[in-house]
């Protein structure tokens, strides 16, 4: 053994993850630091998307299945980034949200 604690895989302890890193262990996903480190708030946004529309389910999964999504959800969101040439990414509208028309100029986010 190696001394390191391994969490319960269980919705409390998930919902107390903030990181990225925190996230990929959590469910065993191998990720390159680079990659994440370039690819962090895509690969967020599209997990974070995926899971609010999981959790919108009816009926919904109990723990052990959401759970389950959750992890495809994560592993789906790195490799879309990871493997995404730029104009992909932008195609698929990672950063872009409903009725975003997208950035210009610096004017930054809003309504």
């Amino acid at each position: 053994m190696d001394g390191t604690v391994v969490a319960p895989r269980t919705l409390e302890a998930f919902r107390r993850l903030e990181t990225a890193e925190e996230y990929m262990s959590f469910f065993g996903v191998r990720c390159e630091p680079a990659v994440l480190a370039a690819g962090r708030v895509q690969i967020l946004l599209r997990f974070s998307r995926d899971l609010a529309e999981i959790d919108a389910r009816d009926p919904a999964p109990g723990e052990a299945e959401r759970l389950e999504l959750y992890e495809r959800a994560l592993r789906v969101a790195y490799a879309m980034f990871r493997w995404a040439s730029p104009e992909a990414e932008r195609a698929l509208g990672v950063l872009r949200g409903p009725g975003c028309a997208g950035c210009s100029g610096g004017s930054g986010c809003g309504p």
